[in-house]
């Protein structure tokens, strides 16, 4: 009998060590998680203070009447695209929407990353990345 308990207490601490090891690894998974949102969010605050900063330039630029004919129609596109949403000041967009239509529009791949059609973008317009 003391056999089958000692077997029965071995097979529990293992059990234990088991659970013990896969809440520790959860709670690692949660902590990069918690991190890769905080890192998202921030870099989608980031990129909606530019597009305002853009979108203020050229509404600047619009009331100055300095803009050419093909200013006037690039921005009037710009305010009806998807991306920059339904008031054209970006904020009825979500970020990924915004990416979608980033893709459509230089013709990449959908399954292409966010980092990728960012990267692609500034590339485009010659704009250097800032921040992280």
């Amino acid at each position: 009998a003391r056999l089958a308990l000692e077997r029965a207490l071995a097979e529990a601490r293992s059990e234990a060590a088991a659970a013990r090891a896969t809440g520790t690894a959860a709670r690692a998974r949660e902590a990069a998680a918690r991190a890769e949102a905080a890192e998202a969010e921030a870099c989608e605050q980031a990129a909606r203070g530019r597009e305002e900063d853009l979108l203020r330039q050229i509404a600047a630029l619009a009331s100055r009447g300095g803009s050419s004919p093909g200013d006037a129609a690039a921005s009037s596109s710009l305010a009806s695209t998807p991306a920059s949403g339904n008031g054209g000041d970006g904020s009825g967009a979500t970020l990924a929407q915004k990416v979608a239509w980033i893709k459509a529009h230089l013709g990449l791949a959908p399954e292409c990353s966010l980092v990728a059609a960012v990267a692609a973008a500034n590339k485009r317009e010659g704009l250097v990345a800032e921040g992280g």
